[in-house]
């Protein structure tokens, strides 16, 4: 969350006049009280939890690379 709005215009950095986005006009406003979110609705993390009991996948498949050695 923003206390200060202040404190965003430190945070920017000038864009290179060749790559303007609409998205950067977008965020160069001070965030408002009608543009902000008065709360915030977290997802189900199902996915997340799954892979956090049973650890990322991991690949046991032939390593056909050839280890390069310095000598």
């Amino acid at each position: 969350m923003i206390t200060s709005p202040g404190t965003l215009e430190d945070m920017t950095r000038p864009q290179h006049p060749m790559y303007v986005t609409t998205s950067n006009a977008y965020g160069q406003m001070k965030p408002s009280v009608q543009s902000v979110p008065t709360s915030f609705h977290g997802r189900v993390q199902k996915f997340s939890e799954h892979l956090s009991h049973s650890g990322m996948y991991r690949n046991h498949s032939l390593n056909t690379a050839r280890d390069h050695t310095r000598v």
